[in-house]
Parts: structure tokens; C-alpha cells; sequence
């Protein structure tokens, strides 16, 4: 947070809420199918949205809550995909896609 140049209580309280409401999006996204996006561009736009409004209710300035939001977005989709790496050894950012080739081996 301090690389963020977070100055004051009010941007801290922001970062705080987009980045919980960017894990809760997300994790509400994956847990449900009602959703028809996936649950990393969901946190990714709950995030960005939740920035702005904060910025506007807590914050003096604006900009930098919203850089700190999209400081939280690219934290969310980093975390996720290094947690998909460190379990099963390569990225998976989706599902399989409907029709695609197998790879034979041999």
C-alpha cells in the first residue's frame, strides 16, 4: 500500500473496500451460473466500478482511488492465475472451449 502512495485514512478505506467487493464479486460470479461472464472480468469490472464510487464518497481525488482500484483488478487476476499455476502446473484463465482439438500423444 505504500507503493500505491496512499495518503490518507479515507484512500486506505478505499483500497480496503474495492479490493473486498473485487473478492466478493468474483467469488459470487464462480459460485453461481446466473453470471454470463467469468468470475476474473467480473472482479475485474467490480473493482473498476467500485473504485469510482469510492473515490467519489471517501476520497479527496479521485484518480488516485482509481488507480488503486485497478491496482486491486490486476492484484485479483495475478493472485488467481498464480494460485491456477502454483496447483496444477500451467495457466488455465478458462474452461475448455466447445469443439476444440484433442491433442494426441504418440
Amino acid at each position: 500500500m505504500i507503493l500505491l502512495r496512499l495518503r490518507s485514512e479515507a484512500e486506505l478505506t478505499s483500497f480496503l473496500v474495492v479490493a473486498a467487493v473485487a473478492v466478493a464479486v468474483s467469488w459470487l460470479v464462480a459460485s453461481t451460473d446466473v453470471a454470463p461472464i467469468d468470475p476474473l472480468t467480473a472482479g475485474v469490472l467490480a473493482a473498476l466500478a467500485a473504485a469510482v464510487v469510492a473515490g467519489a464518497v471517501w476520497s479527496e481525488d479521485l484518480w488516485p482511488t482509481v488507480a488503486a482500484g485497478a491496482a486491486a483488478a490486476v492484484a485479483l487476476v495475478a493472485g488467481r492465475n498464480a494460485g491456477a499455476l502454483a496447483r496444477s502446473g500451467a495457466l488455465y484463465l478458462g474452461g475448455k472451449c466447445p469443439g476444440a482439438w484433442l491433442t494426441s500423444t504418440g
